[in-house]
């Protein structure tokens, strides 16, 4: 299987070689593999197609569709829902030589319409997507950069901020920092949730962080890489050794369906369902050292 390195380039035709997917197009859906391909082109703007990064911090990617107002079906409702699908966002650059760099893991933020002219030269509602690229998942968690205070508020408390970042729909203005703000709200409530005890194997925390909390990991249970804010109840906090297993292990995938069958017993209206995890080696990505 083709391994993906960031920064590195690849040819469009290799990746489909070796993964499959439509080879036209921006968005390419393999349906023997839980990826979606992004690529963006040197497609001019006259057409509402203006991929890059922006100074709100996230990816601006534009949706697909020629003709008319772009809707949300297709490539781009396989976007919005890769994260709940259990798929993962792999984007890619063009170049000058034609071939794409590997930009990396993304996540869906939100999108926003706007105006713009179709292959016609007619008026329509285009789709912007914007993605915030996805950190190594053997990070320590929360937010690129910080790790979890002490929580001075009660749990119920907790509960309702998490679930409130987890609804929340941010607006075109929001920027990438108030995205990991979100992210912190839902993942301080499920380690306070788990009160020091590996919601997995049940063991205590194997020792105490420098503020003299219990160190735990938060899991997402449907992701790939368990950053980005989720419904509280897709998430577990896990102990260093079950959550290695869950993204290293050979029966990593058994392991957290395993976990998937806890979660619904404990809460039969969890947003977790019976999806398999996927590891995130199972991609090859690496990073550029």
């Amino acid at each position: 299987m083709l391994d993906f390195i960031i920064g590195a380039s690849y040819k469009r035709k290799e990746i489909h070689d070796a993964w499959g997917g439509q080879r036209q197009g921006g968005i390419s859906t393999p349906k023997d593999h839980p990826v979606i391909f992004l690529f963006s082109a040197d497609r001019g703007n006259e057409f509402g197609y203006e991929d890059g990064w922006h100074e709100d911090g996230f990816l601006h990617y534009s949706g697909e569709g020629q003709k008319g107002d772009m809707q949300e079906v297709r490539g781009n409702a396989a976007i919005i829902n890769h994260a709940k699908n259990g798929k993962q966002l792999l984007a890619f650059q063009a170049i000058e030589d034609g071939s794409r760099k590997f930009i990396g893991p993304m996540d869906y933020v939100d999108h926003y319409y706007h105006e713009a002219k179709d292959i016609n030269g007619s008026t329509r509602k285009a789709i912007t997507f914007r993605l915030t690229q996805l950190k190594n998942s053997d990070t320590d968690l929360i937010t690129a950069g910080t790790t979890p205070e002490k929580p001075t508020e009660t749990l119920d408390v907790l509960r309702i901020k998490a679930l409130d970042a987890a609804n929340m729909k941010p607006d075109k203005k929001s920027s990438a920092r108030e995205y990991y703000e979100r992210s912190a709200s839902v993942a301080k409530y499920v380690l306070a949730r788990a009160a020091g005890k590996c919601e997995l194997c049940g063991k205590d925390a194997s020792f105490m962080r420098r503020d003299n909390t219990p160190y735990l990991e938060p899991h997402h249970i449907l992701r790939l890489a368990d950053e980005g804010p989720d419904h509280p109840d897709s998430i577990a906090a896990l102990c260093p050794n079950c959550h290695r297993e869950v993204h290293y292990g050979v029966n990593g995938e058994m392991v957290n369906k395993r976990l998937i069958n806890m979660k619904q017993r404990t809460n039969p209206h969890s947003s977790a369902t019976s999806r398999g995890h996927y590891n995130r080696d199972s991609y090859g990505i690496r990073e550029n050292s």
